[in-house]
């Protein structure tokens, strides 16, 4: 098991990551701006020191964090050797390696699908048989078919969107502070949560196109029935707009809390463009 990182390269690594998203537009030292393959580099290389990995992910305590790419051009994978060189994780060696099929996926611990595979992602996802593989990719339909983590390259800055019941599934962890730097498309969505028990996991909901549209601003708020693990067993409503309150109900549904004694009730207040 990758145990979490120290505190200080913890929160270097996430401050790392909430700048990313900046580098497209920043000059470096030279004048240039970082490419679009040192960001998404630096992403995977970022991702894989956040995450706390389950006891199978590796089969010994030194065995190698391999990071696989699927698709693309060589010079990403090229960027991708040098991002990692002369660089380890814990007491994990690091290794990229091109992959030319999807059956070659079983030493994988990262993967990333680059866009060119778009038509493939449902066989690739469903064909990876390590369970604790971490599933990257950068397509707009890469979590809806089981992904975890989609890169997105939007107003020339890269992102990082995150399916979080995938990440549950693979029992892959990341701090709540992590996942909370996810790109929710709702831009100014915020997010405020009272109660007995902490949230380990609430990404924001995604803007509805409508209210966008229209303008339309304001928050929901939402009485959560939160079983004894952390799953939300019930969402009930108890204010907001009606163009609102899918989009909350429907990304709160998904929010794991910490496991507790008991089954119990949390009051949820979502703002959307304020």
């Amino acid at each position: 098991m990758v145990l979490p990182l120290a505190n200080g390269r913890r929160l270097g690594a996430i401050y790392f990551v909430l700048a990313a998203s900046l580098l497209l537009a920043a000059p470096t030292a030279r004048g240039q701006s970082a490419s679009e393959y040192q960001v998404k580099a630096a992403y995977l290389y970022n991702f894989a020191k956040l995450a706390e990995w389950p006891d199978n992910g590796f089969s010994t305590p030194t065995s190698p964090i391999v990071f696989c790419v699927l698709g693309g051009d060589d010079d990403f994978v090229a960027m991708l050797r040098n991002t990692l060189s002369n660089k380890s994780i814990n007491a994990h060696s690091l290794v990229a390696k091109a992959l030319s099929s999807p059956s070659e996926t079983d030493s994988c611990t990262l993967l990333f699908v680059r866009g060119s595979e778009k038509s493939r992602v449902p066989g690739v996802i469903s064909g990876v048989k390590k369970s604790s593989t971490l599933l990257v990719g950068e397509d707009s339909s890469f979590l809806t078919n089981g992904g975890m983590i989609n890169l997105v390259l939007k107003d020339g800055k890269v992102r990082f969107e995150v399916n979080s019941l995938a990440l549950d599934r693979a029992d892959i962890r990341f701090d709540t502070s992590f996942l909370n730097m996810a790109q929710s498309d709702a831009g100014s969505t915020r997010v405020q949560n009272s109660g007995s028990r902490a949230v380990r996991s609430n990404i924001p909901p995604k803007y509805p196109d409508l209210a966008r549209q229209m303008n339309i601003t304001g928050a929901v708020q939402l009485q959560v029935t939160v079983d004894a693990g952390g799953s939300v067993k019930d969402v009930r409503v108890l204010g907001g707009h009606p163009v609102l309150v899918q989009a909350a109900v429907q990304a709160v549904r998904s929010w794991k809390y910490r496991s507790g004694p008991a089954e119990s009730v949390e009051l949820v207040h979502l703002i959307f463009g304020q």
